[in-house]
């Protein structure tokens, strides 16, 4: 079964981060729609919780995202840019950018998760 990122469009870069490289029907029609945003967001932050605490037994116990400009033409990219390790527990702060519009900030992503 593919990752749930690759349903909304997303996509492997050779920098190894995550994208959404269009604004198309299935993801947004005038601007990127939410589930998506939340989705690669999400999965990015995981996988450097992965590498961070050395398992992927994770769970992720918080997450918040906030919106500041919509995306309108792509690709979004989502990059990790701030993580925090303390134990068996990760944040990590994510920012999706909209590389068609200047690199602007879209949204900012906070994911907490723990290893179990």
């Amino acid at each position: 079964m593919p990752p749930l990122w690759q349903a909304y469009a997303g996509r492997r870069r050779p920098d190894g981060l995550l994208e959404i490289p269009c604004l198309e029907l299935e993801v947004g029609a005038e601007r990127l729609h939410h589930a998506p945003m939340l989705v690669v967001s999400e999965a990015i932050a995981l996988e450097y919780g992965v590498r961070t605490l050395g398992t992927d037994s994770l769970m992720v116990d918080h997450l918040t995202m906030t919106f500041v400009a919509p995306g309108r033409i792509g690709p979004f990219v989502a990059t990790p840019v701030f993580c925090a390790v303390e134990a068996d527990t990760v944040g990590c702060r994510v920012e999706l950018r909209d590389e068609g519009r200047g690199n602007r900030l879209v949204a900012a992503t906070f994911v907490r998760m723990q290893a179990y």
